[in-house]
């Protein structure tokens, strides 16, 4: 398959340009593509449907497959898709970064005012970038967004919604100053990194991704962000989220996620003007528990025994009263009800004993 002609930076990595001047300034999207070709076709799909002057920024290392896997003999169609809009600027780049220095290269080279990050697994909602694009020119001085999207499991079929920010308002407007009580409240929780915006310059301001954190960095950089500029959560569903095993969330140890969780936790209070109170230390307990449970969701391979016996394991982590051990219980079994997880569903032997 031929391709169009292409320049090469000084470490060799293979680079597409846009072909046409954009006339919009607004907004860079951006995919860490990683090895997921088939992915990758899908997110860049989503995104190019929509008829509005966006900037698609890839940056994929497809030739670090392996020579027999399977997405290798589709390379060329995704790029030659990729090489077909001008809207879209690509990189080969071909070299194995850490997660957060692959992000801060992806989002290094968007030309736009705001950038979003999503990953190759996931997808925009038809007409979502339109939505997204009148809310960003309508409220200019907001320099980080969050809004809501759809989860799907790895065929794309739909497993839940998100619940609004706050119930009964569609938009939140949040200052600096409150913006981490919020956080550890779980009110101001952004959701997954595709569900954010944020402005250029205040990614650089904040030094971007840092490699303090490696489960959770993205959590990292929305709090360094929002507790800097004032922000806006939109109960919108504009993309789809993926939940599949082969994520990178799925594949991290549990005991490194923990240990990360209570060093977030206090770095949040350490960031409170006025110094955190009892009532924050709570919310920050409570915040904990409820990662406990996500991750409980993702290692319990369906099972509410494994589920819970994971949660046990950890108790010396969080605060279980018999109130909370209620929720959580209610909460697995809702979860895994729906298929809400990263790995298989709950059988219904199962879910019959938790009921």
């Amino acid at each position: 398959m031929k391709f169009k002609r292409r320049s090469y930076d000084s470490q060799g990595m293979t680079l597409r340009k846009p072909k046409n001047k954009l006339t919009d300034t607004m907004l860079s999207i951006c995919i860490p593509a990683y090895t997921y070709v088939d992915y990758t076709a899908e997110a860049a799909r989503s995104i190019l449907m929509q008829d509005v002057d966006v900037e698609l920024v890839v940056v994929e290392d497809f030739d670090l497959l392996p020579p027999n896997h399977s997405e290798r003999s589709r390379i060329g169609e995704v790029r030659e898709l990729l090489n077909s809009d001008p809207r879209v600027q690509w990189i080969s780049a071909n070299t194995r970064r850490s997660i957060q220095k692959n992000w801060n290269f992806t989002v290094s080279q968007a030309t736009r005012k705001n950038v979003k990050v999503m990953g190759a697994d996931d997808r925009l909602r038809p007409a979502g970038i339109k939505a997204l694009l009148t809310f960003l020119k309508s409220e200019p001085d907001i320099q980080f967004l969050g809004h809501l999207g759809t989860i799907i499991d790895d065929q794309g079929q739909v497993v839940r919604r998100m619940s609004p920010y706050v119930a009964n308002r569609e938009t939140v407007y949040i200052n600096p100053d409150e913006s981490v009580r919020l956080k550890l409240q779980q009110i101001a929780r952004f959701r997954e990194p595709a569900c954010n915006v944020f402005t250029k310059n205040v990614w650089d301001q904040v030094g971007g991704y840092s490699e303090q954190f490696r489960f959770c960095f993205d959590v990292h950089f929305n709090t360094r962000v929002m507790a800097s500029v004032r922000s806006a959560l939109i109960s919108e569903e504009w993309c789809e989220l993926r939940r599949h095993q082969g994520s990178d969330g799925a594949k991290l140890p549990a005991d490194l996620a923990l240990d990360e969780l209570e060093q977030l936790v206090k770095f949040s209070l350490g960031l409170i003007k006025g110094g955190a109170t009892a009532q924050d230390r709570h919310h920050g307990e409570a915040m904990m528990a409820y990662r406990v449970i996500e991750l409980a969701l993702a290692r319990c391979d369906g099972s509410v025994s494994q589920a819970l016996h994971f949660i046990c394991k950890h108790r010396a982590r969080i605060s279980l009263s018999p109130t909370v051990l209620s929720k959580v219980v209610q909460t697995l079994y809702r979860r895994l009800r729906k298929g809400d997880v990263q790995k298989t569903v709950a059988t219904p032997k199962a879910l019959h004993r938790l009921k």
